[in-house]
């Protein structure tokens, strides 16, 4: 679906809006009940000037349109078409106004993209991820900030959440949040801009190469080991930064395409990006998993003590 977004979406607005306000004035060009010398001329001049105004901060004053008022007491001829294009000019300044709130709302609205599947065995996060891309134009170098997902021992998911960082072209980023909306078997996704910096973005993983992580490894396996009771619901975390892991008490694997590896304390500490992954022998409620127990994973690791 093509979408105008920005300075685009306000430069055909304004087209438009300029090309109707210009056979509005042909309409009380011809409509006029005398004649006047130069008076399509002067009906432009009026036009332009109901559209001039100068700025004071976010207001723009409608000076032009005053300066008319003024002088429209004065006028001896043909006063209705010049009040009238005046107007016109007005509504163009107006419209100009509200153009970037309207912009951005639009931009701004929640979008869906349906699932095929709701279950652990047939929904592949990577082809989910491509649909985004494809519906929102997202770069191959956004970045991910932060992953949630919940799901029952049968493989039904309960909660799928992602959140991540796009780079605007004209400068400043594009801040995306995605969640899983069960009944309708639909993701839900809503957009913002972002102004300034973001100094995390270059050192968080690019959300292709999670995607594909996910894909490779089977996010299924991704689970702790079983207790001395069956866990119920699973759930995985994650967010975009790369960590140095250090944390001696917990099982613990590095990623790498298909093969989990162990890791022992020997070999910590591991830089990479990290994934808990949790068992709940109950649900916390109809969106929320609990941790009985858990597991950690890392990919795209380094091991500081080889």
């Amino acid at each position: 679906m093509l979408e105008l977004e920005g300075t685009k979406w306000i430069v055909w607005v304004g087209a438009g809006a300029l090309a109707v306000s210009l056979l509005a004035l042909v309409g009380l060009y011809r409509c006029r009940r005398e004649d006047e010398p130069l008076l399509g001329p002067k009906l432009l001049g009026c036009l332009a000037l109901g559209a001039f105004s100068i700025a004071a901060g976010d207001f723009r004053f409608p000076l032009g349109f005053a300066a008319f008022a003024l002088l429209f007491f004065r006028l001896k001829r043909i006063r209705r078409a010049k009040l009238g294009a005046a107007v016109l000019g007005l509504c163009l300044l107006m419209l100009y106004g509200i153009s970037p709130s309207i912009e951005n709302r639009l931009f701004e609205r929640d979008r869906s993209i349906a699932m095929t599947d709701t279950r652990m065995g047939r929904f592949d996060f990577e082809s989910h991820w491509g649909d985004v891309t494809a519906a929102f134009a997202v770069s191959g170098d956004a970045r991910l900030e932060k992953f949630e997902m919940s799901y029952e021992a049968n493989g039904k998911l309960l909660t799928l959440a992602h959140e991540w960082l796009d780079r605007r072209p004209e400068g400043g980023f594009v801040y995306y949040r995605a969640r899983l909306d069960p009944d309708d078997a639909e993701v839900v996704v809503s957009r913002s801009r972002l102004d300034g910096p973001w100094m995390q973005y270059d050192r968080s993983v690019p959300m292709s190469r999670f995607a594909r992580m996910l894909h490779e490894a089977d996010w299924s396996r991704l689970r702790p080991a079983g207790g001395p009771a069956p866990y119920y619901y699973y759930s995985l975390k994650a967010d975009g930064s790369s960590v140095n892991y250090a944390i001696k008490d917990a099982s613990k694997f590095a990623v790498s395409g298909d093969k989990l590896q162990p890791i022992d304390n020997a070999s910590l500490p591991v830089q990479g990006y990290w994934i808990l992954a949790c068992g709940a022998l109950t649900a916390q409620g109809p969106s929320s998993v609990g941790c009985d127990a858990w597991a950690d994973f890392l990919f795209d690791s380094s091991f500081g003590n080889p």
